[in-house]
């Protein structure tokens, strides 16, 4: 009966659900029926500079680099009176002409160039009334000497009849996408620039990284927002849109490649600071001759193309020569640099290009790096979070080792030993016997130090506690206990009770059982690679393997063994001989200890 009930209510639930997807499906097209622009196809003929008239269609291709173009002829259908028109202007003066009379045009096509009258606009004006048979003249004029070749094409091909709302819905589901990851990297660009505060203030490393990363993201954000086709229905912002889109347009690469330096290599990073520097000079001089009125910025960008044409390709062989002797994640992140300064060029060639997207070689590889960081990203986490739980065992287990090794050098009889040896100085030698006391008090009190000690130690400290161990055994041995010290480098560190317990065993089980004592040496040399320390005897030795086997069974060796290599990478290695010594060496990577 459960059962039933249970399919029932999912019956419901499926009908339910049905319904509402048709209704809103009925809304969203009866919707996008009222609110759908009328494109005014416009059919004729035209003249460009000096030359004949030609026939124009749908498929004519127009630069607006050859010269003004008139163009006279029909629209396609009848727009009656009152209709609202939208017409995308790029950079172009138009001037619009029914039957001899001029029914609209912009201040581009008669004012002086400057940045108020010209850049990217909708430009909206109320129909007269104009039939199919209306004779209609569109003159088109390019005031600036670079770029710019598609303006003419656009303009034609964006004719639409319709209030700028319904263009602006007409056109959401194409720029939509750009304009929503165009935000994705503001706000990582937000995020970069917190995460550089940070850095300042926990005085962290990589602070400069992430300032450069955030305006690299920022500029290509806002780049990415302002070049929508559907961004520029505001005509009072025309100036500021027209300027922020160009200075980051000309400050993306400079970031970009402030960040790629970051990842090369000392000898290539020299390279690329001149050309930063040189590049970044000349951004600064052509916003100045901006500013001053010299030039419209948009002008100016020719001059900035031919120095970022040389600036990415010598960026791309930088990029290309570091990747040689690199760490994995590095020679990742120059092979994208470079690809990015590759498609820059592209783009810079006009490659992929339409009036819903400029750039589109750049941004097409810039969301796939970003896509692919964010994953890396979250990858990090989830692996930082199990890195985080492993430490905190080994941490755990470190912790553990310390106590254990603290222990196995305070056993009771080496306490009753150095005890009694005070006592006999004591009425034999009242002075040593204080040297006596006050050796064993440091020696005390350094283990129970080490409790505490979670971080590296010099060599030379944990030197000084062997050698104050070391004096308090040969009160007891004399003559018996002989110690060799052949120090060589010792501007390293090791673990805290990582040499004593080597030591101790040299002492105890090594020369002690030995009739007539031995010698003990200690000894340090360096390898291009590593720090090494060796514990040598000439004691009784011991078979190797049966130590393996017996495992836990000898102080403190597994435990030293474990600390070693979980603070500093060190390897520990036993080799021994029955009759002949025991020798005990710890190879330290300096890349580690310094």
């Amino acid at each position: 009966m459960k059962k039933i009930k249970k399919i029932t209510i999912l019956q419901i639930l499926l009908i339910s659900m049905m319904a509402v997807v048709l209704l809103f499906v009925w809304i969203k097209s009866s919707q996008a029926a009222m609110s759908f622009p009328l494109p005014a196809k416009f059919f004729g003929e035209y003249c460009q500079g000096d030359g004949e008239w030609e026939i124009f269609t749908e498929k004519t291709s127009l630069s607006a680099m050859d010269g003004d173009v008139t163009l006279r002829g029909h629209f396609e259908y009848e727009l009656p009176e009152g209709m609202e028109m939208c017409l995308y202007v790029n950079h172009i003066g138009y001037r619009l002409s029914v039957n001899g009379t001029v029914i609209d045009e912009n201040a581009a096509m008669t004012q002086k160039l400057i940045p108020d009258y010209c850049g990217r606009v909708w430009m909206t004006f109320v129909s007269p009334g104009i039939t199919a048979e209306d004779e209609v003249e569109i003159t088109l004029h390019n005031p600036h000497t670079y770029g710019n070749s598609h303006a003419y094409n656009e303009f034609l091909g964006m004719m639409f009849a319709g209030s700028d709302t319904v263009v602006k819905h007409y056109l959401d589901p194409y720029c939509s996408p750009f304009r929503t990851f165009g935000i994705l990297l503001i706000s990582m660009s937000i995020l970069l620039a917190g995460g550089a505060i940070a850095s300042v203030f926990l005085r962290s490393k990589g602070t400069s990284f992430l300032w450069s990363g955030s305006t690299v993201y920022f500029c290509a954000g806002l780049y990415v927002c302002l070049d929508t086709a559907d961004c520029f229905f505001e005509r009072g912002t025309l100036a500021l849109f027209t300027y922020s889109q160009a200075l980051v347009m000309m400050l993306f690469p400079f970031f970009l490649s402030l960040v790629a330096m970051e990842c090369m290599r000392k000898k290539e990073r020299k390279t690329a600071e001149r050309a930063i520097a040189i590049s970044g000079v000349f951004d600064l001089t052509l916003m100045i001759l901006s500013v001053s009125g010299f030039a419209v910025i948009y002008d100016l960008t020719k001059y900035w193309v031919i120095i970022e044409v040389v600036f990415c390709v010598l960026f791309f062989i930088l990029c290309i020569r570091s990747m040689k002797d690199t760490g994995k994640r590095k020679k990742t992140a120059l092979a994208f640099f470079a690809l990015l300064f590759l498609t820059l060029l592209f783009d810079m060639a006009g490659l992929g290009e339409s009036v819903y997207s400029r750039a589109v070689c750049t941004k097409t590889i810039f969301m796939v790096m970003t896509v692919l960081y964010i994953v890396l990203l979250i990858r990090d986490v989830i692996v930082n979070r199990k890195e985080v739980a492993r430490m905190e065992k080994l941490d755990k287990e470190l912790e553990e080792s310390r106590i254990a090794v603290m222990l196995t050098q305070i056993q009771p009889h080496f306490l009753y030993n150095c005890l009694n040896t005070i006592y006999y100085l004591c009425g034999k030698d009242a002075a040593m016997a204080q040297q006596a006391i006050s050796d064993f008090s440091d020696y005390l009190q350094i283990n129970l130090k080490s409790l505490n000690q979670k971080h590296l130690v010099l060599f030379t400290k944990e030197l000084k506690h062997v050698k104050t161990y070391l004096k308090l055994e040969q009160l007891r041995f004399e003559d018996d206990l002989h110690i060799v010290y052949q120090i060589g480098p010792d501007n390293f560190s090791i673990p805290a009770l990582s040499l004593q317990p080597l030591v101790e065993n040299a002492v105890k089980h090594g020369i002690c059982p030995k009739e007539g004592g031995g010698t003990v040496t200690i000894e340090t040399w360096e390898t291009k690679e590593d720090f090494v320390i060796a514990v040598k005897d000439d004691g009784v030795g011991f078979d190797v393997q049966s130590i393996i086997e017996e495992g836990g069974k000898h102080i403190g060796i597994d435990n030293v063994r474990r600390r070693l290599w979980a603070m500093s990478k060190a390897i520990l290695e036993i080799d021994s001989l029955p009759g002949k010594g025991t020798t005990a060496t710890i190879r330290i990577p300096k890349e580690v200890t310094r």
